[in-house]
């Protein structure tokens, strides 16, 4: 008589394979949010260096001309959109503030720039839910970054 011999088959069980699964998913649920923290914080530092380079044009074309512009356009300079695909707002300040604080106090006495932020949308007060998100100068420049660091 011949025996017969038996391969031993090498795998995983099902055991395994749920517990090796269940590995990966939390650390998918780790991953995923620590890396997309990661990159808003990077398109908010580029949206305030692009608010500081924007603000060093204008405090030239001020020197040069004795006025604030009245649009962008007017600084002969190719300004990027912010890194959410939105063009800057830009407003000078005259009589009617167009950024205001808490309580209503004016960010600026010079001129508004301002990013609106992931969400594309903003308000005049920077309280408001539409403005929590936008990279603002505030304090005529002393301040850029998240509205609500301010």
């Amino acid at each position: 008589m011949r025996k017969v011999l038996k391969a031993k088959v090498k795998g995983f069980t099902l055991l395994e394979m749920l517990a090796a699964m269940s590995l990966m998913a939390i650390l998918v649920a780790l991953a995923v949010p620590a890396y997309t923290e990661y990159t808003l914080r990077g398109d908010r530092a580029q949206a305030s260096a692009t608010i500081r380079s924007i603000e060093l044009a204008i405090s030239g074309y001020y020197v040069r001309h004795r006025t604030f512009p009245d649009s962008l356009d007017e600084l002969s300079l190719d300004i990027p959109d912010d890194p959410w695909g939105k063009a800057y707002v830009y407003a000078v300040i005259e009589g009617d503030y167009v950024a205001k604080h808490k309580n209503g106090v004016p960010l600026n006495s010079d001129y508004d720039l301002v990013s609106k932020g992931p969400d594309g949308k903003t308000r005049k007060k920077t309280t408001n839910k539409f403005s929590r998100d936008d990279i603002i100068r505030a304090d005529n420049g002393v301040f850029v970054g998240l509205s609500t660091d301010y």
